[in-house]
């Protein structure tokens, strides 16, 4: 598991409604590979997002739960509640 930097990207979703993809940006330029996909914890809205590469450029960024196995525990153990990294 890698820890993503500088990763610049066009995103396909998770824009702020005015349409800003600022803090989506942020989100993926700090999270975590896990597989294909990286996952950050947005800690305004307290929820996982996962970042999916759709193959032509851009990252389609969701909210995830965290219940079940939804979340790999690999990367729930990077993350307290209030999106303090470990």
């Amino acid at each position: 598991m890698t820890l993503k930097k500088n990763l610049a990207a066009n995103f396909s979703c998770y824009n702020d409604r005015t349409g800003d993809p600022t803090k989506a940006q942020k989100l993926l330029s700090t999270s975590y590979s896990f597989g294909n996909d990286f996952y950050n914890f947005d800690a305004e809205n307290e929820v996982y997002v996962r970042f999916v590469d759709s193959n032509d450029g851009t990252y389609h960024g969701f909210d995830v739960s965290d219940e079940g196995n939804n979340i790999p525990n690999e990367i729930k153990n990077r993350f307290n509640k209030n999106g303090r990294k470990f």
